[in-house]
């Protein structure tokens, strides 16, 4: 170039190429244009100017299309055709500059991946190794920013779990889709964007990339324990993950992901060691409790472990005794056997007395089984409870019941010896009683006919009197004689047609009170089961009943019919008559117990006791409702031929 004004007048071939110049473009060019920053270029001519040489210096420059690149800069001062001239060589360095880099960056991420192994060796925290892993990245291989992320398979995002560097409020849960994060975790393996602002995948991303200095981005999968994942680098030149660099950073993130496993098999490792321990503590906590004695011995009759109850029956600690270490030979031996025996044929149940610290001699029922543990020979499981005052209770029972059983004899006797009595008073009542009762209706008949012209009015209203309470106490006797038999009467239990029963039963009655007239509303009625003489008795005093306290009425209507209550069928008798007040439904069925006074209906207040009676003899139930005024319905239940008897 010329001195004057710096304008390059020849250059040889390697010049035009590290120029970008041709033959016919070089004449004019200036120096000072190649320089990329224009202050090395001032440093140039003035070391030039001062010591007339430059020796190697390094320099920025840039060829004719714009290219950047580096060089080595010598010039000298010389003279050309008798004009001051600088001869200038200029030596591509980029190639030795990249590769320095590259030794420096390589360098770095041994470093790098040297501390992070160690962090890996004495860290057992996953969200601590995580969090320094990433800034050790970023500090020691002087990375922008580095994160690591799990997939989220069913929001189809990664979540951040750690990072470092200038983040900013990045990342968040970024959604997987062409970014090498993404591409990292779904292909399974490393993704980079060499340079953020030519790829045009990251063009919806480069203004905030811009904007934090993000200019090559590299992606490295992880997977621990189930869980994809990756390590997410972001430096700030271009062309930074060169497959040498890329090789260590996926190194790295292996060593990270193996770290992740080692601490979460670590981790299932304490939790199932953790919930050993709380196993083995629930089952002795379980068998201390248990209100019996509890072992477990192998096929040596070592003792492998025994309960509180076991222990403190014994006095000791029994674990890893033999039987025949803390019971006498012959007990030891009786034991002994009954062990082999169900370790070999089965389960067990023996009884046996056993002494206990204080000598005192304990039944006990011990239950005995095998345990089977694959791999291993069996062992021996027992249960042995304590049923010394069980026995002692069974005894105590048996006395109380053989006495109970001689009292029931002597009242039996009693009963009966009373039934006797009972008999010989009915025979009585009924012979004895009825003969002066028939005396006096005679005489007062006999007087009546024979004297009645000489009678007033008064003298045989009073013989009437006396002659209708004759024959009510005729009645009387007649009914509590019927109410004592019900007691005692045999019951021949076989099928009843009810339905018929009612029928052939209406027109008898009705023939005995015939007026006012009467209607029988019957409904079809299921067939019962029961004694058929006492069944008939029923019907007979719950249909008079009806017929009795309906009388009053214009038109007497009686309805007899059954419904289904709970699967159990019952029947029942409506009238429209009198009714009751539900105040005093408890009397209806007490003897001589009477709602309504004799002047308004006859009666001596024992039908329906003998009603009760036979249903409950029957194993039915009979109840009653009413309302004065309204009449009153009689319910009763009867079993069907399947009830037991």
């Amino acid at each position: 170039t010329r001195a004057s004004n710096g304008a390059a007048f020849y250059t040889n071939p390697a010049g035009l190429i590290a120029s970008g110049l041709t033959d016919g473009m070089v004449a004019g060019e200036r120096a000072r244009d190649f320089y990329v920053d224009p202050a090395d270029h001032a440093i140039v001519i003035e070391e030039l100017r001062r010591a007339g040489v430059v020796r190697d210096h390094e320099v920025r420059l840039k060829r004719k299309g714009g290219e950047e690149f580096w060089a080595i800069v010598s010039c000298v001062a010389t003279s050309y055709g008798g004009e001051p001239a600088v001869l200038t060589s200029v030596t591509d360095n980029s190639a030795q500059k990249a590769m320095l880099a590259r030794v420096i960056l390589l360098n770095r991420l041994l470093r790098t991946i040297s501390e992070i192994n160690e962090l890996i060796v004495r860290e057992k925290d996953r969200g601590h190794l995580l969090s320094e892993a990433c800034r050790i990245a970023v500090e020691r291989g002087e990375f922008r920013m580095a994160w690591i992320g799990r997939a989220d398979a069913e929001t189809e995002t990664i979540q951040p779990l750690a990072s470092a560097g200038a983040e900013d409020g990045y990342p968040t849960d970024t959604p997987y889709g062409r970014g090498p994060g993404g591409q990292a975790i779904r292909q399974g393996r490393p993704d980079v964007v060499q340079d953020t602002e030519t790829e045009e995948r990251m063009a919806p991303e480069r203004e905030e990339f811009r904007r934090r200095g993000y200019r090559s981005i590299g992606a490295f999968p992880l997977e621990a324990g189930g869980h994809r994942g990756a390590l997410i680098v972001y430096a700030g030149e271009p062309g930074v993950f060169v497959p040498e660099v890329t090789g260590l950073l996926e190194e790295l993130a292996n060593d990270v992901a193996f770290a992740l496993s080692a601490i979460e098999a670590e981790e299932r490792r304490r939790g199932a060691e953790e919930k050993l321990q709380e196993s083995e503590a629930r089952f002795s906590a379980f068998m201390d409790a248990l209100p019996a004695a509890a072992f477990i011995r192998d096929g040596d009759a070592r003792t492998l472990y025994a309960n509180r109850n076991m222990r403190e029956f014994l006095g000791t600690d029994i674990v890893d005794k033999r039987t025949d270490d803390y019971f006498d030979a012959d007990v030891a031996q009786g034991l002994m056997e009954e062990d082999r025996r169900a370790l070999h044929e089965g389960p067990s149940v023996n009884l046996r007395e056993l002494r206990n610290t204080d000598g005192q001699p304990r039944v006990f029922r011990t239950h005995k089984f095998p345990i089977h543990l694959q791999g291993r020979a069996p062992l021996l499981g027992g249960i042995a409870i304590d049923i010394t005052e069980q026995i002692r209770s069974e005894k105590e029972v048996r006395r109380l019941n053989e006495e109970l059983e001689e009292r029931v004899r002597q009242r039996t006797a009693q009963l009966e010896a009373a039934n006797h009595e009972l008999e010989a008073f009915s025979y009585s009542v009924s012979h004895d009683l009825r003969a002066p009762l028939r005396a006096i209706d005679g005489f007062s008949q006999m007087v009546l006919a024979s004297y009645e012209h000489r009678l007033d009015d008064e003298g045989r209203r009073l013989l009437g009197v006396i002659r209708t309470n004759t024959m009510k106490m005729a009645q009387l006797i007649d009914d509590l004689l019927s109410l004592s038999r019900v007691g005692r009467q045999e019951i021949r239990r076989s099928p009843i047609d009810l339905h018929d029963l009612v029928e052939k039963l209406w027109p008898e009655l009705i023939a005995l009170d015939p007026t006012p007239p009467a209607e029988l509303r019957l409904q079809p009625l299921p067939p019962a089961f029961g004694d058929p003489a006492l069944v008939r008795q029923v019907l007979t005093n719950l249909l008079s009943n009806a017929l009795k306290f309906s009388s009053k009425r214009e038109r007497r209507i009686v309805e007899v019919g059954s419904q289904l209550e709970q699967g159990e069928t019952v029947f029942f008798v409506n009238d429209n008559g009198a009714g009751f007040d539900m105040r005093y439904a408890d009397k209806l069925f007490g003897v001589f117990q009477r709602l309504h006074g004799q002047t308004d209906f006859h009666g001596t207040g024992v039908g329906l006791a003998i009603v009760q009676r036979i249903v409950r003899r029957l194993d039915g139930r009979v109840w009653a409702i009413g309302e004065p005024g309204s009449g009153a319905t009689f319910f009763f239940t009867l079993p069907s031929s399947r009830d037991p008897l």
